[in-house]
């Protein structure tokens, strides 16, 4: 890959489907090139920006799940999926991934790297992360705790989104079909 002619770090690739980082300082409307054994594909453009969060997603028949982890370790998830989810109950500290709150090196090694001002909402309730770090290149953990006000609200899936600067995640991700992204939660 490369953005206006420099090389970008390449995480997944498929017939479908390659994904990226943008080098370091890249902003504005960017040239992208695939470039496989030595022939380039066809160049797009597209705009670079300096933070566009997205909240990996763990799709399970049909419901796109926030890609987070309880502290004890379960995926947060419908159980009937098996002994390794569980959902989400107030007071739970959630270790949620994601990646695009802030630039990263591409491809080196990167010690934690603290950012501030990210903010995460579920259903309509918006609180501060206590703490969202870069913690390999491009991926990010956002930790919060699911707010007390959700033991009196009904059980179910919430829509969840992450913000920094004013920039909010998508609440719809681009899956088959597109859906909200959801964050479970049981009392």
């Amino acid at each position: 890959m490369t953005v206006n002619g420099a090389p970008a770090a390449v995480y997944y690739a498929s017939p479908g489907q390659v994904t990226f980082q943008v080098p370091s300082g890249v902003s504005g409307t960017v040239s992208v090139q695939v470039l496989r054994n030595g022939v380039g594909s066809n160049v797009v453009t597209g705009t670079a920006i300096t933070s566009a969060p997205g909240i990996f997603p763990v799709v399970l028949y049909g419901i796109n799940y926030a890609a987070g982890v309880s502290l004890d370790g379960k995926i947060v998830g419908d159980p009937d999926m098996g002994s390794a989810f569980r959902e989400a109950v107030p007071g739970d500290v959630v270790q949620l991934f994601a990646t695009g709150l802030a630039p990263s090196p591409a491809g080196t090694l990167v010690g934690v790297q603290n950012v501030d001002a990210v903010t995460v909402t579920v259903g309509s309730i918006t609180f501060p992360a206590e703490a969202a770090a870069l913690v390999v290149p491009g991926e990010f953990q956002v930790n919060f705790t699911v707010p007390q006000e959700f033991a009196s609200a009904p059980e179910g899936i919430y829509p969840i989104t992450i913000s920094i600067n004013g920039v909010s995640s998508p609440i719809t991700i681009n899956s088959t079909p597109p859906a909200q992204l959801v964050l479970p939660i049981h009392h």
